[in-house]
C-alpha cells in the first residue's frame, strides 16, 4: 500500500487528531482577510476578551450601585488581610459614629464602613471573591466618596505605591520614603481596637486619609465637603481618644 494511502486509512481511523493537527496548523498561518484576522484574534484571546468584557461590567455593576446606594453622612473603607467579622465592623461604625454629626439633615449621624478583605494568601482565597473585592475597590477609588481609610499594614504598604494617601500635613502624597509616623494614625489602645479585641481580631489597624487634590475625589469635595467633613469626625475622635494630631487646614 502506498504512502498516500497510508496516510488516507489513518486520517479515517483517527479524525480528530488530524482536526487538531489542522487547527494548529491554521493557528500559524499568518492571515491575509479581516474576517480571517479576526478568526485568528478570536481563536487566541477569546477567553482573554471574554475575562475583560466580564472585568468591565463586574466595575460598571459596582459603580452604579455606590452612587445610588442609600446616601450616609460619613463614608469610610476598612481594608484588611483578613476579616474583622460582622461584630467586628460594628464596633468599628459605632466607635466613630459616636463623633459623627448629622450633614444630610435627615436628623440622624449616619457612618458607613465598607468591609473589603485585600492582600491576602492567594493560595487560600477565593479567587472570585478576591476578584470581586479588588474590583469594588476600583469602583470607590474612581467615585472618589471614601477620605478615611482603617487599613493594616500590608493594605498600608500596598497603597503607598499607588500614591493614594496624604502626609499627616495635608500637602503631598506620600510615598514609600515617607515615615509612617508621617502619614498613618495608628488605633493601638483606642476604644475601638479594644473592643475589636474582644471578638478575636488582634491586628493593628491605621486612619489614613486620601489624596484628594488631582483625584476624582477633589470634584467631589466641591459640592460635598466629605474631606473637611471626615478630618472633622476624625479630629473629634483622636481628641477623646489621646492621638495628636497636627493642626491642617482643609
Amino acid at each position: 500500500m502506498s504512502t498516500d494511502n497510508l496516510a488516507r486509512l489513518d486520517k479515517l481511523k483517527n479524525p480528530e487528531k488530524y482536526e487538531r493537527e489542522e487547527k494548529v496548523w491554521n493557528s500559524h498561518q499568518k492571515p491575509e482577510t479581516p474576517r480571517g484576522k479576526w478568526q485568528n484574534f478570536w481563536y487566541h484571546y477569546k477567553w482573554h476578551t471574554f475575562g475583560i468584557i466580564a472585568g468591565v461590567c463586574l466595575l460598571a455593576f459596582f459603580i452604579h450601585s455606590i452612587v445610588t446606594q442609600e446616601k450616609h453622612d460619613y463614608r469610610f473603607m476598612l481594608v484588611t488581610q483578613t476579616t474583622v467579622g460582622e461584630q467586628g465592623l460594628t464596633a468599628i461604625t459605632d466607635g466613630f459614629s459616636a463623633y459623627a454629626e448629622d450633614l444630610n439633615g435627615d436628623e440622624k449621624a449616619n457612618v458607613s464602613v465598607m468591609a473589603i478583605e485585600m492582600g491576602g494568601d492567594p493560595a487560600t482565597a477565593n479567587p472570585q471573591m478576591a476578584q470581586a473585592n479588588s474590583t469594588k475597590y476600583m469602583a470607590e477609588l474612581q467615585i472618589g466618596e471614601v477620605i478615611l481609610f482603617i487599613v493594616d499594614q500590608k493594605n498600608y504598604d500596598a497603597s503607598l505605591e499607588n500614591g493614594l494617601f496624604t502626609a499627616k500635613n495635608g500637602e503631598e502624597a506620600a510615598t514609600k520614603e515617607t515615615p509612617m509616623e508621617d502619614v498613618a494614625y495608628s488605633l493601638k489602645d483606642t476604644s475601638i481596637a479594644k473592643a475589636l479585641a474582644e471578638q478575636g481580631f488582634t491586628e493593628e489597624l491605621f486612619v489614613c486619609f486620601r489624596v484628594v487634590k488631582g483625584t476624582p475625589a477633589e470634584k467631589k469635595e466641591e459640592k460635598t465637603g466629605n474631606s473637611a467633613n471626615a478630618h472633622a469626625l476624625f479630629d473629634r475622635f483622636a481628641q477623646a481618644e489621646g492621638i495628636e494630631r497636627p493642626k491642617i487646614d482643609q
